[in-house]
């Protein structure tokens, strides 16, 4: 949970956390796979998978915010 989920549950707005979530869940997906087998990475292609999971739900909680004029 990020700061902005937080503050979005506050004023009410409970789907900006969740649409974060299952988009970069579908980013992670795909990627944790691609990158473990594919690439050969293995745990440090799980790694970067979780890392760039985290970024696109930060990236899509804040564009909610930036955008909603409440926030």
């Amino acid at each position: 949970m990020s700061c902005y989920e937080k503050l979005a549950q506050g004023i009410g707005k409970n789907r900006y956390g969740m649409y974060a979530t299952a988009g970069a869940s579908l980013v992670h997906l795909f990627l944790a796979p691609f990158l473990a087998t594919k690439l050969d990475m293995k745990m440090k292609g799980i790694a970067l998978s979780t890392f760039i999971h985290f970024l696109f739900r930060f990236g899509i909680e804040y564009f909610f915010c930036v955008r909603d004029k409440d926030m």
